[in-house]
Order: structure tokens, then C-alpha cells, then sequence
């Protein structure tokens, strides 16, 4: 939208540099043939000539004052903002955000040159910035850490709404006045205030959601309202309440996994470079085999080199998510003087989830599951089409209760008067995640006859209804053939399962901040900066877990109503088995139907459409009731690896603005400055210690026998060889840990400024992040080995813990950028970045002879430790490139148009990741090589229509997954629109927008032709109206 008024044409040297006539062509000439590069600079020229101003125009003429609003006026903003950061900052702003149909942080981020998301459900949940993993990007609001849910530091954008945000900030670069803590960048989120307000101000807006796959409609409603007590007091209420359904159907392989040698082919499945050398499986055994080495992990490793990849468990899902959240911002303001304002805020936000996820598992992952005469095998060694033999047939569901909450509040002044400019913050910031988890599962063994087939993708299809059981062909009395179904309680003759795995996770902050800053007039230095930092951070992560299990023809004790065992008149436990009987008794009756599977959508196989889903209520009402194991939460004990962190961060800072004009063409500016971090770290983890110990031989009355030097004799089996050792318990229970590093963190930041059209940026700086929260829990797991054998041998004890001890992430980083800025509506820039990172989380790697617990009950004894450790090495780089513009030049209505476009490209090197399968490097997790942003949009004084399509390519998602085959997330491209009708001045405007246009699924594979998870969320479509006084 676009208002005009007189004003007097003010002029600043700062500023206003003249055009030359060159620019002015090729801006006119790009703008004719780039949707990206499109500006109108030549036609909104005064001058005459190059720096020549019009003769017959005054110095100071009454001229048309041009006032924007809506997307032109965000997008001017977000050009400003970047202009005018000490750093690299690409930015988006709140009318922007509202314009796009993104309904969270996440996905209006993404809409930003080198921030790519991860969805969950269909929605944004996280990002990356640059290629750089979510856990090492720092996220703040307001200048106070945004706290993650979980033990990583890796926050969930879809808590915060979008309807609360003033300015997203992404900071590519560093200054020594920003908070360290990202070594990818860092989100800034600042949120509205009550003064930012001259009067008055209530909007309200309603929404309903409409998703095709759920077929629910999820309403959505906020309202903001600020009050001004008087000019300079004033509070203000945020809230956006909303009810939402999302929900995937998933298809899956659970992974891949090699366990035989289908189709004989001399040629490897997979070269292992430890056992390259070997052409033939025949070279295995004669190397490994009784013959050599007579090792036989060596010989089946090697081996394994000809095995052919097969599905390891093809299943169906449907998952759904009833969520009930509420997003809140409440604050006041008030401007004290002239000089002095101050500020109270609090933020709250919360998801009440309900989840269910209906599962149904073909378990067919081992060679005795499957006919190997049935096996069909491709020329890229992946298992094609099978026929179970003697598998097994899981009905799984999923229920539980997720709650997750975040609250901030602060509180804070600004003060600023003559050359002095003094800001302070205290705040508090908290997360909470509970997940109450209840699990239950019905299985039918024996499932034979089934076949699967899988395409080109490999997604599988299955028949269940041509499932049989299973017959022994060595049995004496193989029994009548039996059809296998599904839906028939009495099919199910495996197991009943109840496991119940609540989890709690809790996150604190107390964190102060001091900036000072001093204006300079006349000099090379502008501003002189200062501050220091002090924060407190603790985490804690507590998981119980307990499980009900009956399986047909396994005796379990009875117990009565209280949990006690039953007795027998001798006083022993009373024993029963648990029979096909008894399983027909607790399932019949316990399932319901589910929803038809991939309706609408063409999924390219055939499902079983629909099925009858265990029912968690009915059967953990039945489990529990036959056995008396508790389930009350507050009586489980904790499970191991339960955490405590605490962190405690002090920081300084010095940093110099400068300014040089060469003439008035030509300016230099920038920043220097070093920033100074000290963190202390305190964890306290489980540490479980057992030795293992020979067992001896004994007389009829359990008396130790000696031999004739006094010592107890090893019992030996008939071969003459020690028995098996037993585990003799040492320690069980908790330890802690101290750890303390530094940080010197220097950074400089160069802007050469040209014509007030173009400028040359370059970066340097160094920058950390901490590690995760789960890197630094002990969690050890040690065995001492204190065997005869084991002490003649001098075989080392072992160990596999956590590394309180890790030092952060640390990186060097540098960039060099070029930006044009034809006019005010229009950008184009190229910028080339690196990062080294001279300090990373690599593999685990085993340290030898290391005292893991230097104090306390455990010191004193040294292991081969396995952990994770600090590496050198990786190095990404890359180039982003962005344009964007209005096409206010052109002819009615197109003038009312613009575009932008940004692409991404990078890669990395030295990365310490290799494939488990055949030792190949593996790329950057989280990074895709490729992503790019295109969008368009049409606004006048009552309609605004935008688009915006995003894409990145495939990305590793985990380095191995249970077989050691990397796992990688599929390439993706979601359309996304909005459209608004705002009606004249009256406050009022309806909308209508639309997400996932293209029906995109999230696709998993651990690689060629070897699909592991689909997943379909649907597309999801919204009407509202808004209303603005």
C-alpha cells in the first residue's frame, strides 16, 4: 500500500550519494529481464547527470514524500536493517511475516538466504544456518536465551507463534557485543513492546485450519491489545490460543540390514576396508576361519562384504497429534524522561499434546524369517521381493500425554543522554517437557506365506492376507494349516506388552546483561562499546521405564491383588503358564478400526488400507489387572543416564565503531572488538561399575576349595577351560564431574560503501558453541576385569561414558560479500563465507589407560575409555546469493508487483564422518548442498496476494543407523500462498492462505533404491479475519 504527502527534501551526507549514469542503465536494463534484478532506480532519478543536481531545482524543494506500508514497507525495512548492522544480518519483519502464510518462527525463517528447516508433521520445527547443525546455532529473545525442551540446545520454533514476533533477525557474522554461543549464527526474536505504540492499538483474528489428510478443521485465534496509561506509560497483552490436528501416514522399512548372501554374485555388496584384500568368501575362511586365525568376528565381517541389503521391518503408521497451544507476550513500558525508559516482560508459551500412533509391524529382519529360495535380489545387491517364513506380526499402538512449556520473563531499562547510550537486562527463562508414554503391542508368531515386493524407490507392499502359519518342516507334528489375519484376536499367539516410559526434562536460566556505549563526534571512532555478561544454566533429565510382558507358553509367577508373590503351602512362588487361552482373553475385545491408509493421496503400492488397532486404554486396564507391577510414575525409579547440568557463563566484551569518508562517494566503516568467556560446567551422571570375576570351585556345602597355596580353585569346565565370568557389582550410583574452559573471541567487521549503492563487505571472527547438554552427562558404564585369566593376559578394564570434559565447539570464520541497492525496494547480493571449525564433536574414540574418576570412592583406577572427544578439521564454505525488488516502475496494475529470489550452495570438507558400511566419508549432517527461495507477491491499497516456494536437496539425517548405514533425508520443495482483502480504512481484512501446495512427503533412505520412512502430512489450507483499531 502506498500513501503520499509533502515534506521538505532533507538531505544527509551520510546518505545521499548521486547516481551515476551507468548505474542507472544497467539497473533498468536488469530490471527488464530478471524477475529478481527488476528495479525502477533509472525512472525515480532528480539528478541530471552524474552528481550534478538539477539548476533549476532548489537545495530544498517541496517534494512528494512517498509512505509505504504492508510488504513493501517490511521488505524496506529488512533492507535497512541489514544496511545498517554491524555484522551480516539478513532479517524479516512483522508485516512480512503476517503476509506469508507461516504459522510459526520456523517456517517464516526459512524464507531467509542460508537458513534451511526441518519439519515434523508437516510443520517447521527447527533450523540450520549456513549448513551448520540446529544444536550450534544460539536462538535469543530479547537478548535472554531461548531455552530447548529437550537436552539438546536445539530450540522448537513451533512453540513461539508468529503473532509475537516485532523482527526476526539472522546473524551470519559476529561482533563482540553479541552473545556468543553460535558457531552456525544467531536468531534474534524481538518481540513487540508497549511503547513502540504512540496510542492505542487492539487487533483480533480468527482462523480455521483445514488439513485433507486429517479432514479436521483446527481453529486459531489471537488478539493483541496495548494500552497507553498515559504518553509515556503504557502495557500491552499478546495471546494467540490454537487447537490443531496434524497427522502423518508413514510407510516404512525401519532400515535396512544384511544377514545373508541372496544372490551369490561374486561382486561385493560392500567393501570393508579392513577386509578389502579378500576377493571371495573363500578368502574369508581361509584367513579367518579354523584353518587361520580362527577368529570368527573377523570371518563373519568379512563375509558380510557379499551380503545383499534387505528390508528389515516393513510397516504401515498413523500418527496424529491433538495439540492444544497457547503462544503469550505481556509487558509494560514506561518512558521515565527524555533519557530513561524501562521495561517488564513475560512470555508464555505451551503445547498440550495428545498423541497416537497406530503401528502395524511385518518383523521379517533375520535370514530364519525369510524363504531364501524366495528371495529375488537386484544388480545393486537390495533385496527386491521375499517370502516370510517364520516372521512375526506386531499390532503396536502409541498413547500419550506431551507437555511442553517455556515461560521468560526480564526486565530492563535503556538510558541514553548526550554521548552516554546504557541498556540492562535480568531475566529468567525456564523450559519443561513431560511425556507421559504408554506403549502397547500384540504380536502373532509364526507368520509365514507373506510376500513383499518393493519398487524402484523400494517402498514395500504386502499382502497380510495371504499369511499363514508357520509350520516346521522338522517338527514331528507340524499341526493344521492355519490362516493368519490381522483383525482376528485369536491370530495373535506371540505377545502381550505394556511398557510404560514417562519422561521429564527441565531447563532453567538467571542470566544478567550490562552494554555501555559512548558516540564520539568527529573522530575515526564513532561509538565505543562495553558490557559483561553473567548467566546460570541448569538442566536436568529424569526417565523411568518399566515394562508387563506375556509371552504364550512362558510361565510367570503369580501375584495377588497388592504385588506380592502368591505362595505354594511350602512357602515357594506359585508359577502359571501364560496360554494361547489367556492371550485371547486380554486382546479380544481390546482393538479398534483405524482410518483408511494414504487415502487421496497415490502412493504407487498397495496398503492394507485399514486395520484393527490394539487399544492402549482396554489393554493396559487388562495387563495391569493380571500382573501387580507397579505403574505409578512417582514409584519408578530414575533409568540410567539420567543427568544434572549446570553451567555457569561470565563474559565481557570491547568493541570500537569506526567511520572514514574518502569523499562523498566513498565510505569505510566497521567494527573491531574482543569478547572474553568463561564457562564453568558441573555434571552429575550415573557411573555403573561391576567386575568381573572367575567362579570357583565349591564342596557339597557351598565352601570355597583351596589349593595347596590357600587359594580358591577357578572352575573350569570338561575341556579345561575357566568358566564363564560373573558380575560382581563395585559402585551404582551417581558421580560428578568440573569442568572449566575460556574463550578470547576477537572479531572485525568492514563495509566499503559506493555511490550509497553498492557495498563491499568482509568478516573475520572467531566463534564457540557449547556442547550439548546430553555430550556432557557422565553416564559411564565400566567393567573391571579381575579374572585369573584376564590378569595373566593383562586385559585392560573398559569403559563407555559420557565427557564432562569437552571443550566447546570453536570456529574461525570468514566472509566477503557484495550488495547493490538500486532503490529502497531492492537488493542484490552475492556473499562467499567460511568456516573452519578448529575445534568439533568427532566419533567416539577409545582412550587407553585413562583415570576416568580422578576423585572419590572410584579414583585410583585407570581404563580403556570409550567417548566422544575434541577434533580439528572441518571446514565449510559457500555462496549465497539474493535479489529482490518492486516492479513500481512498470505500467498499472504490475506496478503493485514484486519478486525476490535467494539461492544457497555449499559444502564441507574434512568431515571426521565416515559410512559404517564401507568406511567412505560422509557429508556434514543437517547440511543440504543446495536450497533456494523464490517469491512473489501483489499488493494495492486493498488486496496483497503472495507465493513463496521453498526447496533444499538431500541431507544427512544420522551418520548410522542400526546396521551402520547413513541415513539421509530425500530433496523437498513446498509452495506456500496467502492472499488478503483488507477493506479500505474500516480495520477489517480477511485472508486465505494455503501450505504444501505441491502435496510434499518427507522421505528417508540409507541410499540408492532403499527407502526407510515415508511420510505424508497432507496439505493444509486456512480462512480467517482480522480486525486492526
Amino acid at each position: 500500500m502506498i500513501s503520499t504527502t509533502e515534506a521538505l527534501l532533507h538531505q544527509s551526507p551520510e546518505r545521499l550519494f548521486s547516481k551515476k549514469p551507468l548505474a542507472k542503465h544497467i539497473a533498468c536494463l536488469l530490471s527488464g529481464i530478471s524477475l529478481s534484478l527488476m528495479t525502477g532506480n533509472a525512472l525515480a532519478q532528480t539528478e541530471t547527470s552524474a552528481g550534478t543536481p538539477d539548476p533549476d531545482v532548489p537545495e530544498e524543494a517541496i517534494v512528494e514524500e512517498v509512505f509505504v506500508t504492508g510488504i513493501r514497507a517490511s521488505q524496506r525495512g529488512a533492507i535497512d536493517l541489514r544496511r545498517e548492522a554491524g555484522t551480516m544480518v539478513d532479517a524479516i519483519i512483522a508485516e512480512d511475516v503476517s503476509q506469508f502464510p507461516d504459522k510459526n518462527i520456523a517456517e517464516a525463517l526459512q524464507r531467509i538466504p542460508g537458513v534451511q528447516m526441518t519439519r515434523d508433521f508437516g510443520e517447521g520445527r527447527g533450523v540450520n544456518i549456513r549448513g551448520v547443525e540446529q544444536g550450534l546455532v544460539r536462538t535469543e529473545v530479547d537478548g535472554v536465551t531461548a531455552l530447548g525442551s529437550d537436552s539438546s540446545r536445539t530450540v522448537d520454533f513451533s512453540l513461539l507463534a508468529s503473532e509475537l514476533v516485532k523482527v526476526l533477525k539472522v546473524v551470519k557474522g559476529s561482533e563482540a557485543r553479541i552473545t556468543e554461543g553460535g558457531i552456525g549464527g544467531t536468531i534474534q526474536i524481538e518481540m513487540r513492546r508497549a511503547n513502540d505504540f504512540d496510542d492505542h492499538f487492539f487487533s483480533a483474528a480468527l482462523e480455521s485450519e483445514y488439513n485433507d489428510l486429517s479432514e479436521t478443521s483446527s481453529p486459531k485465534a489471537n488478539v493483541t491489545g496495548v494500552y497507553k496509561i498515559t504518553d509515556s506509560l503504557g502495557v500491552m497483552a499478546n495471546v494467540t490460543y490454537s487447537n490443531k490436528t496434524t497427522m502423518i501416514h508413514a510407510l516404512r522399512n525401519t532400515y535396512w540390514d544384511r544377514w545373508a548372501d541372496y544372490d551369490n554374485s561374486p561382486e561385493k555388496s560392500v567393501v570393508d576396508p579392513n577386509y578389502a584384500d579378500a576377493n571371495s568368501a573363500e578368502d574369508c575362511v581361509a584367513a579367518y576361519g579354523v584353518n587361520g586365525s580362527n577368529n570368527a568376528e573377523d570371518l563373519r565381517e568379512c563375509e558380510r562384504q557379499w551380503w545383499d541389503f534387505t528390508p528389515k521391518t516393513p510397516r504401515y503408521g498413523i500418527w496424529s497429534r491433538e495439540d492444544s497451544r497457547i503462544s503469550s507476550n505481556f509487558a509494560l513500558g514506561w518512558e521515565v524522561n527524555d533519557y530513561l525508559s524501562t521495561f517488564v516482560d513475560y512470555t508464555y508459551n505451551e503445547k498440550d499434546r495428545e498423541a497416537l500412533d497406530l503401528n502395524l509391524h511385518l518383523e521379517s529382519g533375520s535370514a530364519l524369517r525369510m524363504d531364501p529360495n524366495s528371495v529375488v535380489v537386484d544388480n545393486e545387491h537390495n533385496v527386491r521381493a521375499f517370502t516370510t517364513a517364520d516372521a512375526e506380526l506386531m499390532n503396536r499402538t502409541l498413547n500419550f500425554d506431551w507437555v511442553q512449556r517455556s515461560e521468560l520473563a526480564k526486565i530492563g531499562f535503556d538510558f541514553s543522554r548526550e554521548a552516554w547510550d546504557i541498556s540492562g537486562i535480568a531475566a529468567h527463562s525456564s523450559s519443561y517437557q513431560d511425556i507421559d508414554s504408554r506403549d502397547t503391542r500384540i504380536t502373532q508368531k509364526g507368520v509365514a506365506g507373506v510376500r513383499v515386493t518393493l519398487d524402484e524407490r523400494g517402498a514395500p507392499e504386502f499382502d497380510l492376507g495371504s499369511g499363514y502359519r508357520y509350520q516346521n518342516p522338522k517338527s514331528p507334528n507340524p499341526g493344521d494349516f492355519q490362516l493368519i489375519s490381522v483383525n482376528d484376536p485369536a491370530s495373535y499367539n506371540g505377545r502381550a506388552r505394556y511398557k510404560y516410559a514417562p519422561v521429564n526434562q527441565e531447563q532453567e536460566e538467571s542470566s544478567v546483561k550490562f552494554d555501555v556505549s559512548y558516540n564520539f563526534d568527529d573522530f575515526f571512532v564513532t561509538r565505543l562499546h562495553t558490557g559483561a555478561r553473567w548467566a546460570r544454566q541448569y538442566m536436568e533429565d529424569l526417565n523411568s521405564e518399566v515394562n508387563i510382558i506375556r509371552d504364550v507358553g512362558t510361565e510367570y509367577a503369580l501375584l495377588d491383588a497388592n504385588g506380592d508373590p502368591v505362595l505354594d503351602n511350602d512357602g515357594r512362588p506359585v508359577f502359571e503358564e501364560w496360554t494361547v487361552e489367556d492371550q485371547y482373553e486380554v486382546v479380544n475385545g481390546a482393538t479398534f478400526q483405524t482410518p483408511e491408509l494414504f487415502n487421496g493421496f497415490d502412493l504407487g503400492v498397495k496398503t492394507v488400507g485399514t486395520w484393527q488397532a490394539a487399544d492402549t486404554g482396554i489393554l493396559i486396564d487388562r495387563l495391569t489387572a493380571i500382573d501387580g507391577t507397579t505403574v505409578d510414575r512417582n514409584q519408578l525409579p530414575p533409568r540410567p543416564g539420567a543427568l544434572e547440568v549446570e553451567e555457569t557463563v561470565a563474559s565481557v566484551y570491547l568493541q570500537a565503531d569506526f567511520e572514514h569518508y574518502f569523499n562523498s562517494d566513498t565510505r569505510l566503516s566497521g567494527n573491531l572488538g574482543v569478547r572474553y568467556a568463561e564457562t564453568e560446567t558441573s555434571s552429575v551422571g550415573d557411573v555403573k561399575i561391576t567386575a568381573k570375576v572367575d567362579q570357583f570351585e565349591t564342596d557339597d556345602d557351598g565352601n570355597l576349595i583351596l589349593d595347596d597355596d590357600g587359594r580358591p580353585i577357578v572352575a573350569t569346565d570338561e575341556f579345561g577351560s575357566p568358566l564363564s565370568a560373573v558380575d560382581v557389582p563395585v559402585y551404582d550410583g551417581r558421580d560428578e564431574s568440573q569442568g572449566k574452559y575460556s574463550d578470547v573471541l576477537p572479531s572485525i567487521n568492514l563495509n566499503l560503501d559506493i555511490l550509497d549503492s553498492y557495498n563491499i563487505y568482509a568478516h573475520w571472527s572467531e566463534v564457540m558453541a557449547r556442547p550439548t547438554i546430553e555430550e556432557l552427562n557422565i553416564d559411564a558404564n565400566c567393567t573391571i576385569w579381575a579374572t585369573e585369566r584376564s590378569q595373566q593376559e593383562m586385559r585392560a578394564n573398559t569403559c563407555t561414558a559420557g565427557n564432562p570434559d569437552l571443550e566447546p565447539y570453536r570456529a574461525n570464520q570468514y566472509e566477503l560479500a557484495f550488495s547493490w541497492y538500486p532503490n529502497d525496494d531492492s537488493l542484490v547480493s552475492v556473499a562467499y563465507f567460511v568456516k573452519e571449525l578448529t575445534s568439533y564433536l568427532g566419533p567416539e574414540q577409545t582412550f587407553d589407560d585413562k583415570e576416568l574418576f580422578a576423585g572419590g570412592e572410584n579414583a585410583g583406577i585407570v581404563y580403556d575409555v570409550k567417548q566422544k572427544t575434541n577434533i580439528t578439521g572441518v571446514t565449510t564454505s559457500g555462496v549465497e546469493f539474493q535479489a529482490r525488488t518492486v516492479f513500481d516502475f512498470l505500467p498499472a496494475p504490475f506496478n503493485n508487483m514484486g519478486g525476490e529470489f535467494n539461492y544457497t550452495v555449499m559444502d564441507a570438507s574434512d568431515v571426521p564422518h565416515k559410512s559404517g558400511l564401507d568406511g567412505s566419508d560422509l557429508p556434514w549432517l543437517e547440511q543440504s548442498k543446495n536450497s533456494f527461495n523464490i517469491g512473489a507477491f501483489y499488493e494495492d491499497e486493498n488486496l496483497a496476494i503472495r507465493l513463496a516456494y521453498s526447496y533444499r536437496d538431500r541431507y544427512l539425517k544420522e551418520t548410522a543407523d542400526d546396521s551402520d548405514a547413513p541415513v539421509y533425508v530425500d530433496e523437498s520443495g513446498h509452495l506456500d500462498s496467502k492472499i488478503t482483502y483488507t477493506f479500505g480504512d474500516s480495520g477489517f481484512a480477511i485472508f486465505a492462505d494455503a501450505r504444501n501446495l505441491t502435496d510434499e512427503v518427507y522421505l528417508e533412505s540409507t541410499g540408492s533404491s532403499r527407502l526407510s520412512d515415508l511420510q505424508w502430512s497432507g496439505r493444509t489450507f486456512a480462512i480467517g479475519g482480522s480486525f486492526k483499531y
